[in-house]
């Protein structure tokens, strides 16, 4: 048997000509039985579907410092069209129990949680909401300076 270089645009041509075999073959073969049945799988039995994807049932932050003069909060905005009960969890770091609040979240407000941090040393801070499906709600953390009460940083949570 003989073996041959192929540079350049010969090169070109064989790799588009196997390709292209390729393509076809895959094209013309049969499909498998499976994805010949109905899509929508009504022809299956009950115990042969698969399970509905439930939807997601939290979201955190990260964790991220709050300094001895800054306040930090829970807040949570549901985007759905009916209410949501909401759990917000703010975990920190120090050896503290997580402080928690559940309520229910109208459509289109936004609520705060009673899950504030005032800490008496930096800590790492974080916080979960939990409801039934957290598709349908927007979580952040606000920290303010403790004096004034203005702004200092916002963190979103990942959807």
């Amino acid at each position: 048997m003989q073996v041959r270089s192929l540079k350049g645009t010969r090169c070109h041509k064989a790799v588009l000509s196997c390709l292209g075999a390729a393509t076809w073959l895959c094209a013309m073969a049969p499909f498998p039985a499976a994805a010949q049945q109905k899509a929508d799988g009504a022809d299956l039995s009950a115990d042969l579907r698969p399970a509905p994807k439930q939807p997601p049932t939290i979201l955190a932050t990260p964790p991220f410092t709050v300094a001895m003069t800054q306040l930090a909060g829970c807040f949570v905005v549901n985007i759905g069209s009916t209410p949501q009960d909401v759990t917000v969890i703010a975990r920190t770091d120090d050896g503290s129990p997580p402080v928690r609040a559940t309520f229910p979240v109208a459509p289109n407000t936004v609520s705060g949680s009673e899950a504030y941090i005032n800490a008496s040393q930096p800590v790492q801070l974080s916080c979960e909401f939990q409801s039934s499906d957290v598709t349908l709600i927007r979580g952040s953390v606000a920290v303010f300076e403790a004096f004034s009460n203005h702004p200092v940083l916002q963190i979103i949570p990942a959807n």
